[in-house]
């Protein structure tokens, strides 16, 4: 399948520079249905994102800078003012990586007059998410975005039209996020290179299409060879879901096209 169909929505992105706060509050609204601060309601507020780094409650004090090798400061020693987190959120929203989502009126617990504005993550911001490999390996999430947001162009460009659900979960569920997160990334990082290149050419970013699906063809090869070694992984082979995979359509055609590839490329060499 080729990447036109979401050419559309990657054609304008370009690499973005975010701090640590900015990142971890992606996350969060990203995975906002987990939050137990935000009053019942699926998604997140500036408010609830302070609420809940502040453990439920106020402000403590300024908060601590990250120790060598740290990506965030957890529990009480990541106290931070509503006034910081509402910059950083307001940037989230400026760089397109979160938007306003719409509450049904009597949903919204509110104790004030003010309206209290709540996010949802878009496209670019899973996008995003996609490229901060190490941060997220560090914040393994109850439910991986990949399987929340399943429905999206993203994923569904880079991971489902090879994969079906089944096999993501399974291959999830012994504990290989990194397997698909590496992927993830490399795919989103040479995607922003062929953008940035398309720019400085002055092409039109559907001349690019072609480079587009030639990276996540080679990255997937990387992918492939990655799932065949854990599958003989001392750790997980009693446990690796092989007969998922057999019976995966998608993953079989997928193998058997990179198996003529690799025996045609063998002939050409060798012959």
């Amino acid at each position: 399948m080729s990447s036109k169909w979401f050419i559309s929505e990657i054609k304008d992105y370009k690499e973005i520079s975010l701090g640590y706060r900015e990142e971890q509050f992606l996350q969060m609204i990203a995975n906002n249905e987990w939050s137990e601060f935000a009053n019942d309601i699926d998604f997140y507020s500036a408010y609830d994102i302070y609420r809940e780094l502040n453990g439920g409650e106020g402000h403590k004090g300024k908060a601590r800078k990250l120790a060598p090798g740290e990506m965030y400061p957890i529990g009480a020693d990541d106290s931070i003012s509503y006034k910081d987190v509402h910059k950083r959120v307001k940037r989230l929203e400026t760089l397109d990586l979160i938007e306003p989502v719409d509450i049904e009126p009597g949903k919204q617990k509110q104790k004030s007059k003010r309206k209290i504005i709540k996010y949802t993550v878009t496209s670019r911001g899973l996008f995003q998410c996609c490229l901060y490999f190490q941060w997220s390996r560090g914040c393994p999430t109850k439910i991986p975005l990949m399987l929340l947001y399943k429905d999206n162009v993203i994923y569904q460009t880079l991971l489902y039209q090879y994969f079906q659900e089944e096999t993501v979960r399974e291959i999830l569920s012994i504990f290989l996020y990194d397997v698909f997160l590496h992927y993830l990334r490399k795919c989103c990082e040479g995607i922003l290179e062929i953008l940035d290149y398309a720019r400085w050419l002055e092409v039109k970013t559907q001349d690019r299409i072609k480079d587009i699906d030639d990276l996540i063809k080679k990255e997937l090869k990387n992918l492939i060879y990655e799932i065949v070694l854990e599958s003989s992984n001392e750790v997980h082979k009693d446990k690796f879901p092989n007969r998922v995979l057999r019976d995966d359509k998608q993953l079989c055609k997928l193998v058997d096209d990179l198996t003529r590839e690799v025996n045609q490329g063998f002939q050409r060499l060798f012959h």
